[in-house]
C-alpha cells in the first residue's frame, strides 16, 4: 500500500475508534510505514484524539543502526498531536504455536516445547531495554508468558540499575501468566501492567488449549488482574485490536463479570464467571480505561479524570453503568 492508501485506513480505524468513545489511545506496534501514515495524517491535521505510537524493534537487527532510526522517528513527529517515544519489543508468541516464554515447560510433550523461547537474548535484552531507556524511550514489551515477564521484569531493573531511577513508565502487554514472586515487582520498577479484558473469559483458548499446554495448575491462575491490583500495579486496559474487539463497555463488562458481554457464549449457552477470585470492581475497571489510560500516557495532569482545568475529554452514555 502506498503511504496515502495506509493514512485513509488508518483514518477509518481512528474514526472506529472515536464511535466507541475513545479520546487517547497507545498504538502498541508501527512499522514504519504505519508511522508515515500517522505523520501523514497528524501534518495535515486530520487527527484529534491524542495519540503515543510504539515503533517496532526488530531483533534481527543490529541495535546501533536501530537507535538512531528510532530517535529519527521519534523527532518527526515534533510538534504534532502523535507522540512516537514508545519502543515496542515482541519478547515471546502466543498460544496456538506453543511460543510462549514459561518458567517451567510446557505440559504437553514437553520434550517438544520444552519452555518456549524468547525472542530476544536476556542479556541483549537488557542491554537494549538500557540503551533506549537511557535515550527517554518508553519500552513496551509483549509478554504472555511467566518467563517473557521473568526477563522483562530483570530487563527494566537493569535498565534502573544503569541509569538511575526515572519515569518511564515502561509496559508489560497482555499477561496471560505472572509467577506469584513478580507480582509485586511491577509496583517496585514502576512497571505498568497492559491487559486486553475480552481476555478475561471461558473461551475455547482458556478453557480447552491452556489447559492442555499448561496444565491444571498453571491454567487456574491465567489473567492474575486482581492480583495485580492487589500487588498495587497500575493496571491500564488494551485491546489488541483488530485480533479481538475495541468497545470499552464490553471490556469492562468481561472484567467485572470474567464473562462473554451478555452473559452467553457464541452459541449462545449461558456461561459461568472464569477464575471469578480475579474479577476487579467497577469502579477499578473504568480506572483502567480512563485514569490509568492517561496515566501511562503520561497524561494525568491534563486528562483521565474530570477535574476544573483539565481537557474534556467526555463520553456520554445513554445509561448510568453503576446504576444499571
Amino acid at each position: 500500500l502506498t503511504t496515502d492508501e495506509m493514512a485513509e485506513g488508518l483514518a477509518a480505524a481512528l474514526n472506529e475508534l472515536k464511535r466507541n468513545g475513545i479520546t487517547a489511545f497507545m498504538e502498541a506496534l508501527s512499522s514504519p510505514a504505519l508511522l508515515q501514515a500517522y505523520l501523514a495524517l497528524a501534518q495535515a491535521g486530520r487527527i484529534d484524539q491524542r495519540a503515543a505510537v510504539c515503533q517496532y524493534y526488530d531483533p534481527a537487527l543490529g541495535d546501533d543502526r536501530q537507535v538512531i532510526d528510532l530517535t529519527s522517528r521519534r523527532t518527526a513527529f515534533t510538534d504534532t498531536s502523535i507522540d512516537a517515544n514508545c519502543v515496542k519489543i515482541v519478547l515471546d508468541g502466543a498460544y496456538g504455536s506453543h511460543t510462549v516464554a514459561l518458567l517451567q515447560p510446557y505440559s504437553d510433550e514437553p520434550e517438544k516445547f520444552g519452555h518456549g523461547k524468547l525472542f530476544l537474548d536476556p542479556d541483549r535484552l537488557k542491554r537494549v531495554v538500557a540503551r533506549l531507556d537511557a535515550e527517554g524511550f518508553q519500552v513496551h514489551v509483549h509478554a504472555l508468558g511467566d518467563g517473557a515477564v521473568r526477563a522483562s521484569l530483570d530487563a527494566f531493573s537493569e535498565a534502573r540499575r544503569v541509569n538511575g531511577v526515572r519515569d518511564s513508565r515502561h509496559i508489560l502487554a497482555h499477561l496471560a501468566m505472572i509467577d506469584a514472586a513478580d507480582l509485586p515487582r511491577f509496583k517496585a520498577l514502576g512497571v505498568v501492567a497492559n491487559m486486553s479484558p475480552l481476555w478475561n473469559r471461558g473461551d475455547p483458548w482458556e478453557t480447552v488449549f491452556a489447559p492442555k499446554m499448561f496444565g491444571p495448575e498453571r491454567s487456574a491462575n491465567l489473567y492474575l488482574t486482581r492480583s495485580l491490583l492487589d500487588a498495587q500495579a497500575t493496571l491500564v486496559w488494551g485491546s489488541d485490536w483488530p485480533v479481538t474487539g475495541v468497545d470499552p463497555l464490553d471490556g469492562i463488562e468481561t472484567a467485572v463479570t470474567r464473562r462473554y458481554p451478555g452473559g452467553k457464549n457464541p452459541d449462545g449457552v449461558e456461561d459461568t464467571s472464569w477464575i471469578p477470585a480475579q474479577r476487579v470492581t467497577l469502579p477499578e475497571a473504568v480506572a483502567a480505561y480512563t485514569a490509568s489510560g492517561a496515566y501511562l500516557l503520561h497524561d494525568e495532569a491534563e486528562r483521565g479524570t474530570i477535574a476544573v482545568g483539565k481537557l474534556a475529554d467526555l463520553v456520554v452514555l445513554s445509561r448510568n453503568l453503576f446504576a444499571t
